[in-house]
């Protein structure tokens, strides 16, 4: 667990709203530092300025369950207790049979915060000069190409299939324990492709490490606007992102959902906010909406992902129970 990234900031000025009126406590369901606390440091900066309370950010410690979702899932459904949710939460959901709670049953959907694409990157060696170029050989060479992923179930393993799938190729998949591994290899040559996040990729392709074909997302990258996306490469159809969004327990008060869609929504859209230069390092696209528009856009991602699941044959892996150790425990759960 971490505590507030600053002091309490000076509450504004008195607001006939009674919500909120202590600090609220956001989970993050994750032990890797990277994206996902660069999103819950910048809602912390700019939390106290809307709603004049603190943001706590407290990280899940438990590597091998979901344990920070589960405990929210079953925290009190007063807005004291949130869910930065992330692109896991869905692969979970649509992977996992059984799961210690329910993405959509368990929670109210807050904001779509943002979401963010993940490069196709090839090794120079390989002399793959685009997409193009990479069906061909494919098709040439059925089960001799390889492509690396973070893990069975994975994201990066979600976009590669995806991939096979819109483009008719057999691409062997090479699972490592973790992008880090991952990399390792895709730069060394030892596998084909890699569908990597950007902030990972980038200094790799910048130094001619490794060679950048397309985004998965459906608009270019801002941090890299040259970088064509696949369905400008030929590839119709394909949309693949990463996302981060806030989720409140099941049951939590309309009007507190409307009180914090609203207010986040706003600083989300601040030109300060978008430009944040940590944000932008991570090539997130602020998004922000409605609760029913994320509502839809977790749905259609999953509805999406289970897809996946199903043409690529993927196994279920077994989801072993949640439990509450390591979350935060200033957070407050229901009885």
């Amino acid at each position: 667990m971490f505590a507030a990234f600053l002091p309490v900031l000076p509450a504004l000025a008195q607001t006939e709203l009674a919500y909120p009126s202590e600090p609220i406590h956001l989970i993050i369901p994750s032990e890797e530092a990277g994206s996902i606390e660069i999103v819950a440091r910048s809602l912390h900066l700019k939390f106290g300025e809307a709603f004049g309370q603190t943001l706590l950010a407290d990280r899940k410690l438990d590597a091998e369950t979901d344990s920070g979702s589960a405990f929210v899932a079953k925290a009190k459904p007063d807005g004291y207790t949130l869910l930065l949710g992330s692109t896991p939460n869905a692969v979970n959901a649509s992977l996992h049979k059984k799961m210690p709670y329910d993405l959509f049953k368990d929670f109210a959907p807050v904001i779509l915060v943002g979401t963010t694409g993940y490069v196709l990157v090839v090794n120079p060696s390989s002399h793959v000069h685009s997409v193009g170029e990479l069906i061909a050989l494919a098709k040439s060479k059925p089960d001799k190409l390889t492509y690396a992923s973070d893990g069975v179930g994975s994201f990066s393993q979600m976009c590669a299939e995806l991939f096979k799938s819109l483009t008719g190729t057999k691409i062997v998949h090479v699972p490592y324990k973790g992008p880090g591994p991952a990399m390792i290899d895709v730069v060394a040559g030892r596998v084909t492709m890699y569908f990597g996040s950007l902030p990972r990729v980038l200094p790799f392709i910048r130094n001619s490490q490794l060679r950048a074909l397309a985004v998965t997302s459906s608009k270019r990258p801002d941090l890299a606007p040259d970088l064509q996306t696949l369905v400008e490469a030929g590839v119709p159809g394909y949309d693949l992102v990463g996302w981060y969004g806030v989720l409140a327990p099941a049951g939590t008060p309309k009007e507190i959902v409307s009180t914090l869609n609203s207010e986040i929504d706003r600083v989300i859209n601040l030109p300060d906010f978008k430009a944040k230069p940590l944000l932008v390092s991570q090539g997130i696209d602020v998004v922000g909406g409605s609760p029913e528009a994320f509502g839809e856009f977790l749905r259609n991602t999953v509805d999406g992902y289970r897809k996946i699941v199903k043409h690529a044959g993927m196994i279920p892996v077994p989801s072993p129970p949640a439990h509450s150790s390591g979350v935060a425990k200033r957070a407050r759960a229901s009885p």
